[in-house]
């Protein structure tokens, strides 16, 4: 106990040589990147379940987690806060939850969970890809492939900020966490199920996502499927019938004048005050018709309606139903309504919070310069650590680029620096002590 004592008075570990580490960590961090980019992580590929158990082997075998596959139990989670319903099955899709213990736990540590999100948005139009987007191709600073940036690098960045600290001998003096999910893109389920199977109290909650800034709050997210019936006929007799494409693309511009309202200054959270236009409504899917001389009489499209932290699920759903009750009587057509995907409350992290502020602190000592806080447009798994346990949770990831888009890539010197700051945030946070220990 006598070496314990004496390291009280100053770090085990110095940040040269952390530095040092990270820096021969390198190779190491992009062939973990690579390995789960490679994985094609689309929503009900057969790659999701096996990214995720990549992951759990990955955890086991090089930072020595104990690992637990949790799959999403719909008919149980269905009644939890934050729940998203869905159209598809949860077999062989499960998320993992992993725990490193220490049985001599420092008085000075807090406890931590990284989470991250395994699953990837749709590729489109691959031809114009510069390298294939499941490559992980590495051109100077950057690493391509869908899910590079967002977030597979990010997560990458977490676990090797573990290893480097095993390196050099050490590890956390208090529990860390990893919640790796699925369906972070589209639901959230995932990382529910991992709340309602993982009961361990943390002290904190960091998911490296791309995101500019350290995250201090992020919108409500909602998907809303609209169908609009229109009346069939021949085009010969196309003023008797009415086109429910083209009826479509009307009620979705009735739908689009409550973005319009939200973004007035005074309906604004004041956090989003200076943001012109935080809130979007996205008119992200459209399926019509089945015969090019036929007026179709069916069309749905699928449409993503952003709304600030503290505004309810309910009320949001009645604007929607309200809004499109206008566009039936405007145009004298049928609109149902159904709510599948997000139905993802917004939040507000407190930046005085000691996991904020001590984020910032040590971002700002290892890499010496400043970093802001920052209120983001999109939704992050946060929530569901913030609203449904309590806990403080932010996004602090590496730079990238084109996420969602065509050529993604993550920049290495970022990952990097990422790195760096979270093997240095454990050291702070976690307390860490001697493997041998």
């Amino acid at each position: 106990s006598s070496s314990s004592s004496s390291s009280v008075s100053s770090p085990p570990l110095s940040r040269s040589q952390i530095h040092d580490a990270t820096l021969s960590a390198r190779d190491e961090m992009i062939e973990l990147t690579q390995a789960l980019v490679r994985f094609q992580s689309t929503l009900l590929h057969p790659d999701e379940g096996k990214v995720v158990r990549f992951t759990q082997e990955w955890l086991e075998k090089n930072l020595g987690f104990e690992t637990q596959l949790v799959h999403v139990d719909a008919p149980k989670l269905s009644s939890e806060r934050g729940w998203s319903p869905v159209d598809w099955k949860y077999d062989e899709r499960p998320s993992l939850v992993a725990h490193l213990r220490t049985d001599t736990p420092s008085p000075n540590g807090r406890s931590l969970l990284f989470n991250g999100h395994l699953d990837v948005v749709p590729v489109e139009r691959e031809e114009d890809w510069t390298h294939t987007p499941f490559s992980g191709t590495v051109v100077g600073d950057l690493l391509y492939g869908r899910g590079a940036g967002d977030m597979k690098g990010g997560l990458a960045c977490a676990l090797i900020a573990l290893r480097v600290l095993r390196q050099l001998g050490y590890r956390p003096a208090a529990y860390v966490g990893v919640h790796a999910v699925l369906e972070e893109e589209c639901t959230g389920n995932g990382a529910l199920s991992c709340i309602h199977a993982d009961h361990t109290p943390v002290d904190g909650v960091i998911i490296p996502e791309p995101l500019p800034g350290i995250l201090s709050a992020q919108l409500g997210v909602m998907w809303v499927t609209v169908t609009v019936l229109g009346e069939p006929v021949h085009v010969l007799n196309t003023s008797k019938g009415s086109n429910a494409i083209e009826s479509a693309l009307q009620v979705y511009a009735v739908l689009k004048e409550l973005e319009a309202e939200w973004n007035q200054p005074e309906a604004r959270h004041e956090v989003y005050s200076s943001f012109e236009h935080a809130i979007n409504i996205n008119l992200g899917k459209i399926h019509g018709g089945v015969w090019a001389s036929s007026v179709p009489s069916l069309c749905s499209f699928e449409a993503r309606v952003g709304f600030f932290p503290g505004v309810s699920l309910d009320h949001v759903r009645e604007s929607i139903s309200a809004k499109l009750k206008v566009a039936e009587e405007r145009l004298g057509v049928e609109v149902r309504c159904e709510w599948r995907g997000f139905q993802a409350e917004g939040c507000v992290m407190d930046t005085s919070s000691p996991l904020l502020s001590t984020l910032k602190t040590v971002h700002d000592e290892v890499l010496d310069r400043e970093i802001a806080f920052t209120a983001a447009t999109c939704t992050t798994d946060c929530r569901f650590y913030m609203l449904n346990r309590d806990t403080q949770a932010t996004c602090y990831g590496p730079k990238a680029n084109a996420i969602h888009g065509i050529d993604e890539t993550v920049s290495i010197t970022s990952m990097l620096e990422v790195t760096e700051v979270l093997a240095n945030f454990i050291v702070r946070w976690c307390d860490i002590q001697p493997i041998s220990s």
